[in-house]
């Protein structure tokens, strides 16, 4: 397993886990007055999977190129480490993903290669 794969593993992770979209905060319009001012609108962000710091940690592996280890993995939604081929340095195809993750710290994650 080459430097290169583990490093597209942690650049890949930190995507996907920024892909996801924002919770819903709102801003509501203050309770009716008898003021002539109109009330306040109300805004609402489109609904989504939350948004958050993730992170992927991993170390330098040797292996037969079947598999590779994240050791560990903080998700603010439940979410996946995919594993990208590299494409002149950019991400290429997907050559493994993780089971789906909870949202929280995972550890000693397996990806599967093809």
């Amino acid at each position: 397993m080459t430097r290169k794969r583990i490093l597209l593993a942690l650049a890949v992770g930190l995507v996907a886990a920024a892909c996801g979209g924002a919770g819903t905060p709102t801003t509501t319009a203050p309770p009716a007055t008898t003021t002539t001012q109109p009330p306040t609108a109300t805004t609402t962000e489109p609904p989504g999977p939350p948004r958050g710091p993730a992170a992927v940690e991993a170390d330098d592996q040797e292996g037969d190129g079947t598999a590779i280890v994240v050791a560990r993995v903080e998700l603010p939604a439940p979410g996946f480490i995919a594993v990208h081929a590299d494409a002149d340095g950019a991400p290429g195809p997907v050559i493994g993903h993780s089971d789906l993750l909870p949202a929280g710290e995972s550890t000693d994650v397996v990806v599967t290669l093809d």
